[in-house]
């Protein structure tokens, strides 16, 4: 790996170019003499590079870490919209039975069925709050 290859190479990713560099650097040390300029240069070049790449990285770890919140409100709006689908569902199965059941006993059941709900759309808002 040379500065030529990766000024040249089109980087989809920064931690592939970090790499490269490092790369670089490290077989500049590895392969010249420790009393040499070139070896002292990459030494201390890697030094100054990688305190970049921290700021970097941290960087783009608190860009991701804003970015959470958006992708858990994704994730808690899919998940109530999966616990819509499946409530109606669950309406539809329970309309089919209603309709085989004794009035006294579908009374009964309708209040069991609206307690159901009041308690499932209490965890809903507890999902959403928290």
């Amino acid at each position: 790996m040379d500065l030529s290859t990766i000024k040249n190479k089109k980087y989809k990713k920064i931690e592939n170019f970090f790499e490269d560099v490092e790369l670089m650097l490290n077989n500049a040390i590895k392969f010249n003499d420790s009393t040499s300029f070139v070896h002292s240069e990459a030494k201390r070049i890697l030094k100054y590079f990688q305190r970049v790449k921290r700021r970097i990285e941290q960087k783009n770890k608190k860009v991701i870490e804003t970015k959470k919140p958006e992708e858990e409100e994704e994730e808690k709006e899919k998940v109530i919209l999966e616990e819509v689908e499946e409530e109606k569902i669950q309406k539809k199965e329970i309309n089919e039975k209603k309709s085989k059941r004794t009035p006294k006993k579908q009374k009964i059941e309708d209040v069991h069925e609206l307690t159901g709900i009041q308690n499932d759309f209490i965890k809903l808002i507890d999902k959403l709050i928290s």
